[in-house]
């Protein structure tokens, strides 16, 4: 996650600096940030509330924290296609949004104040068929357990012919998503 944006910073000279850390016990003094952006994160997090009173520390007086989540009415055809396939092959994936979304992240934050939510539908209309199952497989280092090449070479051909059905059909191959940002201040 850190190899990507340091080249980025050292090819534009951009002046960055990256630290790893744990959410749970952030390396920061007090009141030090401005904003705290969490981006598709907290579903991962053992200890949510840890770490949210760990951004609460790390917050400046009325800094910003903004959470990026997977909104509860978000159901992809990603989703349907993991259970599809997963049945099939003998696999799970987890994306967290049954864990913690945008609507489940408020309770949460009642150490915050002018918490504000808002979602944001999203759609995307694809008219190739391997776009959509590149992007697909990009979700298969998920698979509990993990697959093989052979099954996943199997994944993508059968999809590419599910989605180009879906093409022929309606002209184009339509997939929906519902993200939720939070935006509160300490």
């Amino acid at each position: 996650m850190l190899e990507q944006p340091r080249k980025i910073n050292h090819e534009r000279k951009l002046n960055i600096e990256f630290k790893k850390a744990d959410v749970e016990n952030l390396p920061f003094p007090d009141n030090y940030f401005d904003v705290i952006i969490s981006k598709h994160v907290l579903h991962h997090i053992p200890n949510l509330d840890k770490t949210l009173n760990e951004a609460h520390r790390c917050l400046k007086k009325d800094g910003v924290l903004i959470i990026a989540l997977n909104s509860d009415k978000n159901k992809p055809n990603v989703f349907k296609f993991e259970k599809y396939f997963g049945k099939k092959y003998g696999f799970n994936t987890f994306h967290g949004q049954e864990v913690m979304s945008i609507e489940k992240i408020q309770k949460h934050l009642k150490k915050f104040k002018d918490v504000k939510m808002n979602l944001f539908e999203s759609k995307v209309e694809i008219t190739k068929p391997e776009l959509y199952s590149k992007y697909f497989m990009t979700f298969s280092e998920l698979y509990e357990p993990e697959q093989t090449e052979e099954v996943c070479n199997k994944i993508e051909t059968e999809l590419n012919e599910l989605v180009e059905r879906e093409i022929k059909q309606n002209g184009k191959f339509t997939e929906k998503l519902v993200i939720g940002i939070a935006s509160c201040r300490k």
